[in-house]
């Protein structure tokens, strides 16, 4: 097993919603959008044994201003991003961040 990370990403937040000037061929609303703020970095690591599901390390650098519990945060992953595939949506932020295996400098996507 390596000790190189599966995979890299950011962290981010909805900051805004806003509305398009495109309609929904369905429902004939407007389409809505979301702006994203970056608030940290993700890290995939390998499994430590077979069978287990990658490790994902957190690392949290600021949260908006004036942000309550629970805040959903949302990671886009590098390879993703080549991709062109949606962010995969996390759960609420508990306080609590994973440990081990972090990189010194951390990652700047």
């Amino acid at each position: 097993m390596s000790n190189s990370p599966i995979d890299k990403g950011r962290v981010s937040v909805i900051i805004e919603k806003y509305q398009t000037n495109q309609v929904d061929q369905n429902t004939g609303q407007p389409i809505m959008k979301n702006r994203y703020a970056t608030v940290g970095r993700a890290t995939k690591w390998q499994p430590q044994q077979q069978g287990q599901q990658p490790r994902v390390d957190i690392e949290i650098d600021t949260l908006p201003v004036g942000a309550v519990a629970p805040i959903k945060l949302f990671i886009f992953w590098d390879s993703e991003q080549q991709n062109n595939n949606a962010p995969q949506q996390q759960g609420g932020f508990q306080g609590q961040q994973q440990t081990g295996h972090q990189q010194q400098g951390g990652y700047r996507g």
